[in-house]
């Protein structure tokens, strides 16, 4: 349970990271402020000067409220999806559409091997390896439910 909790902390605060510092690079050159006014009150770097260890002590926060409570880094992951990307209009991509593997869908088939709802560690793992993936697949795929 221990490597698992390690993998999933470690996800998450590089998933916060990787987020922040792409929100950052996808708003830098906007206007922060009131009203989009070239005053720059907030700005991504704002505490680069005055605070250079910000980043670490953020880290060592969030590290700390997961250890506590679990739940709180996929609370944190929404909470930053709505707010950084959503909001911003950013980033997005094209999806490709459309079923290929199938010409009919099977709501049997489609939920045969899905966990269970409250599974423990070991038929989680379990399951994931049945599918062809691994720790990392199941922390990825399940770290924010």
């Amino acid at each position: 349970m221990a490597v698992f909790r390690g993998i999933f902390l470690g996800l998450v605060v590089v998933t916060l990271v990787v987020s922040a510092t792409l929100s950052a690079a996808h708003l830098d050159g906007f206007n922060f402020g009131s009203g989009g006014s070239q005053t720059h009150d907030l700005f991504p770097q704002f505490y680069q000067s005055s605070c250079p260890q910000v980043n670490d002590i953020v880290i060592s926060v969030l590290q700390r409220a997961i250890e506590k409570n679990p739940r709180v880094a996929a609370f944190l992951i929404r909470l930053h999806f709505h707010d950084c990307f959503a909001q911003s209009g950013g980033p997005d991509w094209v999806l490709p559409l459309g079923r290929r593997d199938s010409k009919t869908a099977s709501f049997e088939s489609s939920n045969r091997d899905i966990p269970a709802p409250l599974p423990d560690l070991s038929a989680l793992i379990t399951t994931f390896e049945r599918q062809g993936l691994d720790e990392t697949d199941l922390v990825a795929l399940s770290g924010t439910q």
